[in-house]
């Protein structure tokens, strides 16, 4: 994703936006493998990775730095964050999902 999404994207867009559309691109595949699977379109993934891509963004702009944290710190700190991408997907995926 790095070398063939997000370095040629940084030479059109800003960082940030490149991070953005990586992540979204990432769940975009993730959701094609899904719906091949079940044979049913749907964008969960997408939606997810929108939300920890803001939430990537979020930490650089507040300047959160984990680095000196034991592994156990930052692994629960990721974990958290990811728990709250995945509930917030759950309700706004229900919520989008509903006028399909």
């Amino acid at each position: 994703m790095g070398k063939f999404i997000f370095k040629p994207l940084k030479k059109v867009f800003p960082e940030a936006i490149s991070l953005l559309f990586t992540f979204i691109f990432c769940g975009l595949i993730h959701d094609a493998v899904t719906t091949v699977y079940r044979g049913k379109i749907s964008f969960f993934f997408s939606i997810w990775f929108l939300f920890m891509a803001l939430a990537v963004l979020m930490t650089r702009i507040l300047k959160h730095n984990f680095s000196k944290q034991g592994w156990l710190v930052r692994a629960s700190i990721n974990l958290g964050i990811i728990a709250v991408c995945f509930i917030a997907t759950i309700y706004s995926h229900r919520f989008l999902m509903a006028g399909f």
